[in-house]
């Protein structure tokens, strides 16, 4: 993980989001994801599972490193 670039970092973490039904805020990431069908407008009642949990926290420590 430690190798990909940010761009590919937040792709990643962000389709974790979107598949769990996420309504995103940037234009940036509507665009990358659209809204359709999501059900959740903030992010911390989206549901996860601790392995998507884990995930998005490692994801977002390699992010915080790289300076993303």
């Amino acid at each position: 993980m430690e190798q990909a670039s940010c761009q590919v970092l937040w792709e990643v973490r962000n389709i974790i989001f979107k598949e769990r039904g996420y309504c995103f805020g940037t234009a940036k990431a509507v665009k990358a994801f659209g809204n359709a069908g999501c059900l959740y407008h903030d992010v911390a009642r989206v549901p996860r599972n601790d392995f998507e949990r884990a995930n998005i926290s490692a994801i977002k420590e390699v992010e915080s490193s790289k300076g993303c």
